[in-house]
């Protein structure tokens, strides 16, 4: 038969079309360069406002080393935990930071420093421009990376 032939053939087995085994996923590199940028976000914080550090401080750089820990295994596409631990801490991390930039920081700032000015709005959309990235890199985590979980599941990649 000719190829052709085969082509219009309906009884012919199916044909896969198999990726080169040479080839190379992306290598993520912007995604490294934020995630490298967020852990000296992350480390200068504590450095800098020791003086200042409150309760609700310290949950929130545990909350943000956490989200940041997905960052990594993202990043680097190894497997940290387990799927289902990303999926519902993704909603926990936006949720949080939602909460400390619109709710809680402005409360306590406004209480610790009563005669300083408000944030605006346009500092209160910026931080959350700055965190944005971080909710995709989870999303793709948690939902969209199967090669990575399956990978884990044979014990390649992981870290916990």
């Amino acid at each position: 038969m000719s190829e052709l032939e085969r082509d219009r053939n309906p009884y012919e087995s199916p044909r896969a079309e198999l990726a080169d085994p040479t080839s190379q996923p992306p290598r993520r590199i912007g995604w490294k360069v934020y995630l490298w940028v967020m852990v000296l976000l992350l480390a200068t914080v504590p450095i800098l406002g020791v003086q200042w550090i409150q309760p609700l401080d310290l949950v929130d750089l545990g909350i943000s080393i956490a989200g940041t820990a997905g960052l990594f295994g993202y990043a680097y596409r190894r497997h940290i935990g387990s799927r289902s631990f990303w999926r519902a801490w993704l909603p926990i991390e936006v949720v949080w930071d939602l909460a400390i930039v619109l709710f809680l920081a402005p409360i306590g700032m406004a209480q610790q420093y009563p005669n300083a000015e408000p944030s605006t709005f346009l500092e209160d959309a910026i931080g959350i421009l700055v965190l944005t990235p971080l909710y995709l890199a989870l999303y793709f985590y948690a939902f969209r990376s199967p090669e990575l979980w399956q990978r884990s599941l044979r014990g390649e990649g992981t870290l916990l």
